[in-house]
């Protein structure tokens, strides 16, 4: 998520500061951003630098190759991670071309950079096989080829290696990196069952390589390590201390790239993997892309550019070039060709759809060898390779062998010996002389006891067999009667069990039996005018119940009369004993009068129907074919069973487990269920039901010539549902009535679900119209279903384990996503709902509301109240319609607040056209509530001048004001919508201040001047006396203004 994060502020970072604008001066200069990881885990940069400066000196040179244009390039360091690629990438995006990173890792988040710009990349080291995906990385040109990345040469030399040596036994350690690990199970498939592989580990990179080989040590003597070339020297450093490279085992090798060793050197100290690593590699066998050879002409050119790269390039530089530096050099050459022949053919340089497709289809001579580009990705040229004293000696220029005869004939090895380690040319046995255990060299029994013993054997064999045939005559006889009581369950143990999902209605991750229909049971139709009745004479209809301490299925028939029959014997028989990955097993059935029941597993995830109408719930492409290929194979083994076919096929038959498999419920039992009691539904409901039905079963209800068909029909249905996710002929505008109606008489064009193009591959479009074909016969058989899906997914096996793992993780991950939305919405909510609670009343009151606290009246000895009130109010209402008094009070009250917003005063109410603002509490502040409440009444005072009525332009309003300091009682009066207000005789002696005062005055009382006087700062005037309730005969005085000092 943090990179995805990254990924969108650098976009957006490099949109806002270059822009995108070509001159025509631009247009003859061609710019080709380069980076070159020169730190890192592998800084290879150090070691290629100097090939980018020769490479466009060389192509410059050239006449025949973008005449008339200028190469610039800027080279950025990448480093090996996806931070510091992004960070290179930000400089580049007026570039028109980009030769990537050498590292996957900070690869591809670059080469997606370069999509969304839409620019030519070409990386010459990355090894990832996600970069040969065209339709992700569709502008990525790769100049490297890599073994473990071309796995069908790969699985090919695995293969005819064995056959050459006869080995039969071998081990594969790989990496748990999915480079090696896919790898891995490639080999595997390919060699086996020729080569048993007793041995198969994907290891983490802290595991201890001793611990591995010390398990495969008494199993295998030919391992195959599919890793990087440090946990190689790491193993191989295991099997020296383990007594490994005795010339007994032989160890091979996929892409062992010992450069990394020279670029970024580890490891030190006189002991361990690292010293002398290339001794420690001796008498390995490894298959590599082939190494290019640097001529001294390329190298003496290479140092003579070393001085035109930027200086803090050059600090940085190695002396020993890599064989990457090639491969760089290469890279620079393609981008300059695919350039040339996008401007031969008339386009500019920018034209990146025509330089792509030059990028991905040129051939020419390299310093790498012969670059052959196929869809962008360059055909490799692979070399067998023997380690012998810390040298790579290529052993066989080819990578498929077929035949031993291929592989060790001498046309093709340029040294006809193999050096195994500890230095002998004995090829090692898959296989020690006499087993791993010792059985190859038992003594074996004399000749006579041998002999003896057979005919014994024989005899008492002869007559125990039968024996044993005469029992199991008898037995099954006896069987076919008592083997249905096998079956018979006790109502009484079923332990009814209600969930929150099996109360009434619920139905959202979980099946209902009582949902569950079949062909062969009625249904009375109530139409929407009807009543539906809920109450019913027999025992309640539960769903889910305990049996034997796990949770089941139940559902309930209801029958008039049930004679257990024969049939109905072998009919229960066949289907409890019917078992299948892919079919939902019966547990048994329960045959008491009023207690008919049929008990089935329980299936976590539910109903296949409400799993995929679930929105919430995100299922990739995997997870579909997966689906249908489980729903094929469970319908293939109920075709092939004594049942013969399910006959009521559909989404809602379907259950999934809590491992993601799908299995085939609801199935046989026809006699047994024929006598049903129906239930009563909506006409709606009814035609709903049978939107999955065969329009041969439609038109003839009995016929059951055709049962096989009309499934295969059904799952052609279902496959709609899965593919779109949602029901039934959801696109078509018709009713459930309508569509019934078109099927049945064949009307043509025929009435089938319409399925938009880019909803499936055509070959599974083309699967569901063969399905759902109108004539029975034309359908294909659920094997012909399974071919189909098996070619649809090449071949490939769905495995379930894989698909549960990645289906879990995406659903964690979108319950994350979930919850952080949610928690970021009630975050939002409550944030608003602060606000508006802190405009009620003071912040540190409703800081101890929301905690629960109950608040409790407080006294304040000094607080100062403010009261004002407009004069002539009641005027102005009368010549003012409501809404323009409501304007005018809103933008009154608005000027109100905008000034005592600057304060540290409190509004305590307004009523109509009276403002009461108090300082002081509930935060006390000294003596400084005075000067608050007096600077803010000049404040206002100030801004009352120059307010302007909208609607009475000619009429200016006045004001009176009062204030007074004394003491006052605040609380939270009420509960259900509690208020935070003030009460004392204070409140009322600014009251009557502000009604005896002047307009446009400020009239205070001389407790507040007396406070005021101490603090300093304030002028005023005094006026005569007058008589005060609560006051008495006192002198007030009028608020004039405040000093500047």
């Amino acid at each position: 998520m943090a990179f995805h994060y990254i990924l969108y502020f650098s976009t957006v970072l490099a949109i806002f500061f270059v822009t995108s604008k070509v001159t025509s001066q631009d247009e003859k200069e061609i710019k080709i951003g380069v980076l070159l990881p020169m730190v890192g885990y592998w800084p290879i940069g150090t070691r290629t630098a100097a090939s980018v400066p020769l490479a466009v000196h060389d192509i410059m040179q050239n006449k025949s190759i973008l005449p008339g244009y200028n190469i610039s390039y800027q080279i950025h360091d990448s480093g090996c991670n996806k931070e510091k690629g992004i960070r290179g990438m930000v400089n580049y995006q007026e570039m028109d071309v980009i030769i990537g990173p050498a590292c996957s890792t900070a690869m591809e988040p670059v080469a997606l950079l370069a999509k969304i710009w839409d620019k030519p990349i070409i990386t010459y080291a990355a090894s990832a096989r996600k970069f040969l995906d065209k339709e992700v990385f569709s502008t990525t040109s790769t100049v490297t080829a890599y073994g473990r990345r071309n796995t069908y040469h790969t699985t090919s030399f695995v293969a005819g290696l064995m056959r050459a040596f006869n080995w039969t036994v071998c081990g594969i350690l790989s990496s748990s990196e999915i480079e090696w690990k896919t790898l891995a199970t490639e080999i595997r498939d390919a060699i086996t069952p020729a080569v048993e592989i007793p041995i198969f580990e994907n290891f983490y990179k802290n595991l201890k390589k001793e611990t591995l080989l010390t398990k495969a040590k008494e199993r295998v003597r030919v391992i195959l390590l599919l890793c990087y070339v440090n946990d190689v020297a790491e193993f191989m450093y295991a099997a020296k201390k383990l007594g490994m490279t005795d010339g007994s085992y032989a160890f091979v090798t996929i892409d062992l790239n010992t450069d990394v060793f020279y670029s970024n050197n580890n490891w030190t100290g006189n002991e361990g993997p690292g010293t002398q690593y290339d001794q420690g590699l001796d008498g390995i066998l490894d298959l590599s892309v082939k190494r290019p050879v640097l001529t001294r002409d390329f190298l003496g050119r290479y140092h003579g550019m070393k001085s035109s790269l930027p200086s803090h390039i050059q600090s940085q530089l190695i002396d020993n070039p890599s064989w990457y530096a090639a491969f760089l050099y290469d890279a620079l050459w393609l981008a300059g060709l695919a350039l040339n022949a996008t401007i031969s053919e008339g386009f500019g340089v920018k034209n990146t759809s025509t330089a792509v497709k030059h990028l991905f289809n040129l051939n020419f001579p390299g310093e790498s060898g012969q670059v052959v580009m196929v869809n962008g990705t360059r055909v490799p040229s692979f070399v067998v390779g023997n380690f012998r004293h810390g040298l790579y000696v290529p052993i066989i220029n080819h990578s498929i062998f077929l035949t031993k005869e291929d592989l060790t004939s001498r046309r093709l090895l340029f040294d006809s010996n193999i050096v195994w380690p500890g230095g002998t040319t004995n090829i090692p046995k898959s296989t020690p002389g006499c087993g791993f255990d010792g059985e190859l060299c038992k003594e074996n029994a004399s000749s006579h006891d041998e002999h003896y013993t057979l005919t014994i054997s024989l005899t008492v064999f002869g007559c125990c067999l039968l024996l044993v045939l005469i029992l199991y005559i008898r037995k099954r006889q006896m069987d076919k009667e008592s083997m249905f009581k096998t079956w018979l369950l006790n109502y009484t143990d079923l332990t009814p069990c209600y969930d929150e999902q099996d109360e009434v209605g619920g139905q959202k991750s979980h099946i209902h039996i009582n949902q569950f229909s079949t062909s062969q049971t009625p249904t009375l139709l109530l139409r929407d005018s009807d009543k539906i009745s809920t109450g019913h004479p027999l025992q309640p209809i539960f769903t889910a119940a305990l049996y034997q301490g796990k949770k089941v299925y139940v559902k309930r028939l209801h029958h008039d009369v049930l004679n257990i029959t024969r049939l109905i014997k072998n009919e229960i028989r066949q289907a409890c004993e019917l078992r299948h990955v892919n079919i939902n097993p019966y547990l048994g059935v329960c045959v008491e009068p009023l207690d008919l029941c049929i008990v089935s597993e329980y299936c976590t995830k539910g109903r296949l129907k409400d799993i995929l109408l679930d929105e919430y719930l995100k299922l990739d492409w995997n997870f579909k074919m997966s689906f249908s290929t489980d729903i094929a194979r469970g319908m293939e083994e109920l075709h092939k069973s004594n049942i013969g076919y399910h006959g009521n096929l559909k989404s809602t038959n379907i259950v999934v487990d809590g491992y993601w498999i799908c299995k085939i419920a609801d199935f046989g039992l026809r006699a047994f269920k024929s006598g049903n009691r129906g239930t009563l539904v909506k006409e709606d409901t009814l035609f709903s039901d049978m939107l999955w039905t065969a329009p041969e079963q439609l038109r003839n209800t009995v016929d059951t010539g055709h049962a096989q068909s009309g499934d295969v029909y059904s799952y052609g249905i279902i496959l709609q549902e899965i593919v779109l996710r949602e029901k039934p002929y959801s696109t078509s505008l018709l009713g459930p009535k309508e569509i019934i109606h078109h099927v049945k008489k064949g009307l043509k064009p025929h009435c089938r679900p319409n399925i938009p193009p880019d909803s499936a591959p055509g070959t599974f479009r083309e699967l569901m119209t063969m399905c759902w074909d109108e004539t029975p016969e034309r359908r294909p058989t659920f094997s012909g279903v399974l071919k189909i899906l098996k070619k649809i997914n090449k071949g490939k096996a769905t495995n379930i384990v894989d698909n549960m793992l990645s289906m879990m993780e995406k659903y964690t991950n979108n319950l994350e996503s979930l919850v952080k939305e949610r928690t970021r919405q009630l975050e939002t909510e409550k944030a608003k709902t602060d606000e508006l609670l802190y405009k009620m009343m003071p912040r540190s009151v409703a800081d101890q509301l929301k905690t629960g606290l109950q608040m409790k009246a407080e006294s304040y000895e000094h607080v100062t109240v403010f009261f004002s009130e407009i004069l002539g109010f009641a005027e102005i209402a009368e010549q003012s319609s409501p809404i323009e008094l409501i304007n005018l009070l809103n933008d009154l009250y608005s000027l109100y607040d905008t000034v005592i917003s600057r304060y540290h005063v409190f509004k305590v109410e307004t009523m109509c056209d009276s403002y009461l603002v108090v300082s002081g509490l509930p935060e006390r502040n000294g003596k400084r509530h005075a000067a608050e409440i007096a600077s803010m009444a000049l404040h206002l005072l100030f801004y009352f001048k120059d307010f302007k009525i909208q609607h009475l332009t000619d009429q200016s309003l006045e004001f009176k004001m009062g204030i007074h300091t004394g003491p006052c009682v605040a609380g939270i009066v009420g509960l259900k919508t509690p208020r935070y207000d003030i009460f004392g005789e204070t409140v009322n002696v600014a009251k009557q201040l502000e009604a005896t005062g002047l307009p446009q005055h400020i009239h205070m009382s001389e407790k507040c001047k007396s406070f005021l006087e101490e603090i300093g700062g304030f002028t005023y005037e005094a006026r005569h006396n007058i008589l005060v309730k609560g006051l008495g005969e006192t002198t007030t005085y009028v608020l004039s203004g405040k000093s500047l000092k």
